[in-house]
């Protein structure tokens, strides 16, 4: 498979598309699965992983943006410094889900603007890498198939809403609210190259690393 188009319907303009030179390898996974983590640990391993999330933190930064967000939520989305606040923003999406789709026809273009600005230095510099692309909505937005390989991580329900509650400080019932706008991991499993299981063990799940690496090695080798 060669590099793909990113589809959406405002980013035709930008296209994924380095042939042989870069593989772009997405990792994607539900709320609290462990993307982060086997991230570092990719990371750690001396790959380029880039995250959909810092992105968004950059392009939420840009008063054009800020502006759009405020005409769609309302001004009081708006914190006393200026910026947005990222909570009530979630609030909102979890008690009107119609306006998730509206955030992210502003994001996401953005998003992949800077993918494709980091994407594009690279490929003037590197004849041949993997790249790791992060970000939880890459099935939901229908786009597994726009990259070269992707990448699913799950874990049970249970480790997800503890974990979430216990490092992130979200309530239970928020966590639930923003699972269930996501789809399940036996769909998502569906529409995926290589499936990891987070069982909350960081020392088997760096171990993993080595049987992602042989199958895309593998994958791109055929």
């Amino acid at each position: 498979m060669t590099s793909p188009a990113v589809e959406h319907p405002q980013d035709s303009q930008l296209k994924i598309s380095y042939g042989q030179k870069i593989k772009i390898i997405a990792i994607t996974g539900g709320i609290g699965s462990g993307k982060s983590t086997l991230s570092q640990f990719l990371r750690d391993f001396g790959y380029a992983v880039f995250d959909a999330d810092m992105f968004a933190r950059d392009v939420l930064r840009k008063k054009s943006i800020q502006h759009k967000i405020k005409t769609i939520f309302g001004s009081h989305i708006l914190q006393h410094d200026g910026q947005l606040n990222r909570q009530e923003i979630r609030f909102q999406i979890q008690h009107h889900p119609e306006l998730k789709s509206a955030l992210e026809d502003i994001l996401h273009p953005e998003i992949y603007k800077k993918l494709e600005k980091k994407l594009h230095a690279l490929s003037k510099i590197h004849q041949n890498m993997w790249v790791f692309y992060e970000s939880a909505l890459i099935i939901e937005k229908k786009r597994t198939s726009k990259f070269d390989a992707c990448l699913l991580i799950t874990a049970p329900k249970t480790f997800r809403l503890e974990w979430l509650n216990k490092n992130r400080g979200l309530e239970l019932q928020d966590i639930q609210k923003t699972m269930a706008l996501q789809l399940d991991d036996s769909t998502k499993s569906q529409h995926v190259d290589f499936v990891i299981e987070n069982k909350g063990s960081q020392k088997e799940l760096k171990e993993k690393i080595f049987e992602i690496l042989s199958f895309l090695e593998t994958k791109f080798s055929s």
